[in-house]
């Protein structure tokens, strides 16, 4: 419940702050975004797909170092294949650049 509520009201923010600026034209979202914002939903969408197939294979029933082990897997795992989803739409870093 505190992550939700941790990203609900940091989406809050984002949102009130970009109403402002784009209210008094001092910052408003090109073309390229749109493209950007797309490519960064499929990305995630190939890390939950690949989080969930990986956890089939996550077994809390063993010690606590193996569990630790496993939970850092995980994070590699979804690491990895957010890199592979952005690399797959196309995204290069340098359209992170104004």
């Amino acid at each position: 419940a505190l992550a939700l509520a941790s990203s609900g009201s940091a989406l809050v923010n984002a949102g009130m702050l970009y109403f402002y600026l784009h209210k008094k034209n001092i910052f408003r979202f090109g073309a390229h975004w749109k493209k950007l914002f797309i490519q960064f939903a499929i990305a995630n969408i190939v890390m939950v797909g690949a989080l969930y197939y990986a956890l089939t294979w996550y077994n809390g029933d063993v010690s606590q170092w193996i569990r630790v082990v496993e939970v850092l897997g995980l994070c590699v795992v979804g690491v990895v294949a957010y890199l592979l989803g952005l690399l797959a739409t196309g995204f290069r870093p340098r359209q992170l650049k104004p």
